[in-house]
């Protein structure tokens, strides 16, 4: 559109016109300011205000017949646009939008900073969402939403996108890094900050006690040994693309989430307002941001950002307490994590500044900033058990004696987050060597005294890789039996069938132990109803409950039915609003069959099927063990035919499929395909892969024994 040098620090207002056809609207940054005829028939001219200073990469013009959503916050003008026959579903996007406004209208020290506020939908969009200067571009299931149909996941999820995207108008384009290796500043900020909108404007939905799962993502991303700093350099385009990933986002987000538990929430928001205040319409660094934190604490928690920003990897703190008289005494250890159980024995050159929040018992948390190797100090009391997360803001990993984690896993003390946290930590240390799968179990089956949903939530990843990539075919009987049992009673207590009464918590959790059910468990009366609800579904009925269609739709495909496929491809092409196509799509790449597998990705290379979506079904493809052999043999053979389709930005990062398997064989295929067809900008993802594949299959040869043994013993 016009010569620049695409580059964040290089800043500049802007004044464009567009020629359009009639019929189509133009949007852009600026608000538009003119619209004549001409210059010849059958055309007319926009012309928009001149924007502020900003930076090119956030330029947009938008060109179409779009219809829009109109409304005002505050003095600000919004609009949320679509193609046509989709204006019905930007209502829901129109509400979030100015709840989300208001809020960070009073937490930022600046006012929304533009004139106006658009937001598109459009078809096919690589990204979730891009923050273009007060016209914020998304994918359409990300910003449309049938109200009548949707279930609560999609209009969360859709929340949150705009909240995020919004949370940048500040973070990034008021305010933009100097240079790509502090990309964090914009994307993990925003992952931050997205969940405080959201619990400001529906605090029904708990967005904030659903941090721990950002934080264990990043944590599961953080503990291989290619892992990133969250400042890393990049000079090429394939280099920036691949900056944008779970540490800029994630692990920046839960790092900030622990700074911001440290010194308090009102003293980090002095630090983020100086920060805008002083570097508004210009560029900024990251040792700019925490030296605005260090002087709005008067402490120097510079040094605990800065610790994690610069180097690789996660701590994990080891403790161990003794009761002594009234006092108990607690030793605290730091090492950096591994997954790699050899890796971990191994002396590490880390160390972080780590604000470490205990509580022993059910009294009030006390944190030490732990700086050294090992540290011993002495709290008051002598309750247990001593937990070290405390409020599950830390962002390192914790390991106890065995006696101490049964007995965290059993106390009545513990928070739902503190205990998915802790569930996540132990999940961690059995790849590491440190506990077993047997000792794993144990704190897993003490949860069926107090079923929480988000610990189950937690336990359904690591559980459903016991039985998928552990566990022999003679063993998954018995494991399924025992899986069931952790959510019989609470399923007996909830049923299947959603009440008048239910709010969105007991929503969420109902389908959490409905798929746990279903998938883990394998339960067959669960199983049946789901299917039954997936019928409904597809054949249109209204009276299906939202919330179980996602698990009846995912044991539909379990179930390899041919004929419920050639519904699904029907819906891909027919679809009645993005989530239905989404669904239909993506459900066709989780059916088990391998003739299946082929047709789907034999479909997703033809023209019905949008660039955007060509990534994602491939991953789902081989997070089938029956499937992979056959789609790693079509992906070999089409390589580059699907890397062009899905799009440089993420067809290049299809060679991170190589860390969805977990089979020695196909693990060695991959790798020497790879070895051979280099891919520009993936190395680290690449690492990344084969690390996480060759965790796997340790995971499996250490344990497969030890999970028959425990099962024998449960019987």
């Amino acid at each position: 559109m016009f010569p620049c040098f695409d580059e964040p620090a290089l800043k500049a207002t802007f004044d464009l016109s567009v020629v359009l056809d009639e019929g189509d609207i133009g949007i852009s940054n600026g608000r538009q300011v003119s619209d004549g005829s001409g210059p010849a028939a059958g055309k007319h001219t926009v012309t928009f205000a001149t924007t502020c200073r900003m930076s090119t990469y956030l330029v947009a013009l938008l060109v179409g017949d779009f219809e829009c959503a109109t409304g005002s916050t505050e003095g600000i003008p919004l609009r949320v646009c679509a193609t046509p026959g989709q204006l019905a579903m930007t209502t829901f996007a129109l509400e979030v939008t100015k709840g989300v406004l208001r809020f960070y209208n009073r937490y930022y020290g600046i006012k929304y900073p533009f004139e106006k506020l658009d937001q598109i939908a459009i078809p096919d969009f690589a990204f979730g969402a891009m923050e273009n200067t007060a016209a914020i571009v998304y994918r359409e299931s990300a910003l449309l939403v049938d109200q009548a149909s949707a279930p609560l996941n999609q209009r969360r999820w859709v929340a949150q996108s705009i909240a995020h995207e919004i949370a940048h108008q500040w973070f990034g384009d008021l305010v933009t890094m100097k240079w790509w290796d502090d990309v964090w500043l914009n994307e993990g900020f925003a992952t931050w900050m997205e969940a405080k909108a959201i619990d400001a404007w529906k605090p029904e939905w708990s967005a904030g006690d659903e941090e721990v799962q950002t934080t264990t993502f990043a944590l599961w991303t953080d503990s291989i040994a290619s892992t990133r700093p969250i400042r890393a350099s990049a000079e090429t385009p394939a280099e920036i693309d691949q900056l944008f990933d779970g540490i800029a986002y994630q692990k920046t987000g839960s790092v900030l989430r622990m700074v911001e538990s440290y010194i308090g929430a009102e003293t980090f928001r002095q630090g983020v307002n100086a920060y805008l205040a002083k570097n508004a319409y210009a560029n900024a660094s990251a040792e700019d941001f925490a030296a605005a934190l260090a002087a709005a604490a008067h402490q120097p928690v510079d040094h605990v950002l800065m610790d994690f920003v610069r180097q690789p990897g996660v701590p994990l703190v080891s403790v161990t307490s003794r009761c002594q008289g009234q006092r108990t005494t607690v030793s605290l250890v730091q090492h950096r994590f591994s997954y790699d159980r050899e890796r971990l024995r191994q002396a590490s050159p880390e160390l972080w500044s780590v604000p470490v929040c205990l509580r022993a018992g059910d009294g009030n948390p006390m944190c030490h900033l732990l700086t050294k190797e090992r540290e011993m100090f002495t709290m008051a009391g002598c309750q247990e058990p001593v937990f070290a997360n405390a409020n599950a803001n830390g962002y390192y990993r914790t390991a106890y004696a065995p006696e101490a984690a049964l007995q965290i896993a059993r106390s009545t003390s513990i928070r739902p987050d503190e205990r998915a946290l802790f569930l996540a930590d132990q999940w961690a240390l059995l790849y590491g060597g440190k506990v077993d799968l047997a000792q794993f179990l144990d704190l897993a089956d003490a949860q069926k005294l107090r079923s929480e949903r988000l610990p189950l939530e937690e336990l359904f990843w690591t559980l459903r890789a016991v039985r998928q990539d552990v566990a022999r075919a003679a063993d998954r009987p018995a494991f399924e039996r025992w899986a069931r049992s952790l959510v019989q009673p609470v399923l007996a207590e909830l049923g299947l069938t959603s009440r008048p009464d239910d709010g969105d918590e007991r929503k969420k959790y109902r389908s959490a132990v409905v798929r746990f059910a279903s998938e883990v468990g394998r339960d067959p009366n669960v199983v049946s109803q789901l299917l039954d609800v997936a019928k409904a579904c597809m054949a249109g009925s209204k009276d299906v409950d939202p919330a179980l269609v996602d698990p009846a739709l995912a044991a539909a495909t379990r179930a390899g039915d041919l004929a419920m496929y050639e519904r699904f491809l029907d819906l891909s092409k027919n679809p009645a609003n993005p989530l239905a196509r989404d669904r239909a799509v993506y459900s066709l790449a989780g059916f088990q069959d391998e003739g299946l597998v082929k047709r789907t990705l034999e479909y997703a290379m033809s023209p019905e099927v949008r660039g955007q979506d060509v990534e994602r079904i491939v991953f789902t493809t081989f997070d089938n063990p029956a499937g992979r052999p056959v789609a790693w043999a079509l992906l070999k053979l089409n390589f580059d035919a699907v890397v062009a389709k899905a799009g440089t930005t993420f067809g290049a990062g299809l060679v991170g499929v190589v860390g969805s398997v977990c089979e020695a064989d196909l693990i060695a295929d991959m790798e020497a395909f790879f070895a051979a067809k280099k891919v520009a900008g993936t190395d680290r993802t690449l690492q990344q892969g084969q690390e996480r594949a060759r965790s796997c299959v340790d995971l499996k040869r250490h344990q497969q024994d030890v999970l028959h043994e425990w099962l024998e013993r449960g019987k």
